[in-house]
Parts: structure tokens; C-alpha cells; sequence
């Protein structure tokens, strides 16, 4: 993930670069992201990312999931008309092979902002 990044998100980036990035198949021995030809769908779509994962409050990762489909799958360029998108069944979609991992980073930004919110 290279691109710059909104400050509202920087949090967010930051979180999930520690947890997804040091563990993605696409990461160099550096921990720098891999990827050519083609940015992460993580940072491509992380403010649409963030706010479908916040809208939803479940134990299913299932539920997670039909969030992203809906919010965030259907604004990329790699799925069709159809809703299918070869990314995402070759398994070459970060945004899906990481989705626990993004999950826990975003939730864990929201709980920690949270209490910083309820003692001001």
C-alpha cells in the first residue's frame, strides 16, 4: 500500500498495514507491498471499506462480508454487471482473502476511538 492517505484514515491504514500487511502473500521481505499493475483493493477502497465494516455489528463474519459486497464491491472496477469479479475468485482480492484480519484492524481504530470520545 503506497498511495497517500486521507488523515481520517491514517489510523485505519496504520492498523491494518500492522495486521494484514505483515502477513500478505503479496508483501516483499521488506514488508512493502508487491503488488504490480494494480493497487490493493484494501487501499483502493479503504473509505468505503471503513464505513461498511462500522455500519454492521456481528458475531457472522458472513454479515461482514454481504456489507462489503454491497458497499464496496459494487464501486470497483474489477466486478462486472453481473456481480462477479476474477479477483475475488482467484483469490487475488486482498480485500477478501484479509477480510477477518481488516475487520479486526478497523474495529479495533473504532473501540480505541470511542474512548477517547467518551472522556472527553
Amino acid at each position: 500500500m503506497s498511495k497517500s492517505v486521507d488523515p481520517r484514515h491514517e489510523e485505519y491504514i496504520a492498523a491494518i498495514r500492522s495486521r494484514v500487511c505483515a502477513v500478505c502473500l503479496d508483501s516483499r521481505d521488506d514488508k512493502s507491498c508487491g503488488l504490480t499493475g494494480r493497487v490493493c483493493a484494501i487501499e483502493a477502497h479503504l473509505p468505503r471499506l471503513v464505513v461498511a465494516l462500522s455500519s454492521v455489528e456481528s458475531t457472522r463474519l458472513a454479515d461482514y462480508e454481504a456489507a462489503i459486497r454491497a458497499q464496496v464491491c459494487t464501486s470497483c472496477e474489477n466486478q462486472d454487471e453481473q456481480g462477479q469479479c476474477a479477483l475475488r475468485v482467484d483469490a487475488r482480492c486482498a480485500l477478501e482473502a484479509y477480510l477477518s484480519l481488516v475487520l479486526d484492524a478497523v474495529e479495533e481504530v473504532n473501540l480505541r476511538r470511542d474512548s477517547i470520545r467518551s472522556h472527553l
